[in-house]
């Protein structure tokens, strides 16, 4: 397993993606809404043959007022649920990471304390050898000499 973020889909590209697509469906939301509202104003203008009634152009406002708030709320929640469903998966990629790396960490400090124990046994060993060689090449007895 490479350590590439890219194409191991390691790195997502997902939230930014989110929030241009949030960017536009907002944009597109309040033009629809806002023009909604006005409609009752602007069709007679646009068209004066085009008759309304004021119960439609009543309608035609509250529907897009209701669009207006409703709908970038609704929009603003979805998008915000995409992006907690990517972003728990990068927490979970960097869980992953340091794990990964403390198992290497305890792994080499324990290969680093058996070496220490097998160096500490050795001296010891060493330490007696020598006392065992020093002790055997020491006379048993010393004799004075005589002139």
């Amino acid at each position: 397993m490479s350590d590439g973020g890219f194409f191991d889909f390691r790195t997502l590209v997902s939230n930014t993606i989110i929030k241009s697509v949030y960017v536009i469906g907002a944009l597109i939301i309040t033009v629809s809404s806002l023009l909604l509202i006005a409609y009752p104003v602007l069709i007679p203008l646009i068209d004066p043959a085009v008759t309304t009634t004021a119960q439609s152009d009543i309608s035609k406002v509250l529907a897009g007022a209701t669009l207006l708030i409703l709908g970038n709320l609704l929009w603003r929640l979805l998008c915000e649920g995409w992006i907690i469903l990517f972003s728990l998966h990068e927490m979970i990629s960097a869980i992953e990471k340091r794990l990964v790396k403390e198992d290497a960490t305890a792994a080499q400090l324990e290969f680093i304390g058996k070496q220490l124990h097998a160096t500490e046994q050795n001296s010891e060993q060493r330490h007696a050898e020598l006392v065992a060689a020093l002790r055997s090449t020491q006379p048993q007895s010393v004799t004075p000499i005589n002139r």
